[in-house]
């Protein structure tokens, strides 16, 4: 469910980023939530390894999903 609810909120996003000439992908935004992701993870004792490559595969997806309502 949670993963359903990313991927239309990915969807708005697309549209909102399309119509204001922004790129799918925003570099610093995503340093920004990584560092942020990596501290929720130390904080709950899970390896932060396993977080980074999770939220990776997440935001790789929101990306896709973004780059397909461009076309």
């Amino acid at each position: 469910a949670a993963l359903a609810k990313r991927a239309q909120l990915s969807r708005v996003i697309g549209k909102y980023k399309l119509e204001k000439g922004l790129k799918a992908l925003d570099k610093t935004r995503k340093e920004q939530l990584i560092k942020s992701r990596i501290g929720m993870a130390k904080a709950m004792k899970i390896s932060t390894k396993l977080a980074n490559e999770i939220f990776a595969r997440i935001h790789k997806n929101s990306i896709e999903i973004q780059k397909k309502i461009r076309r």
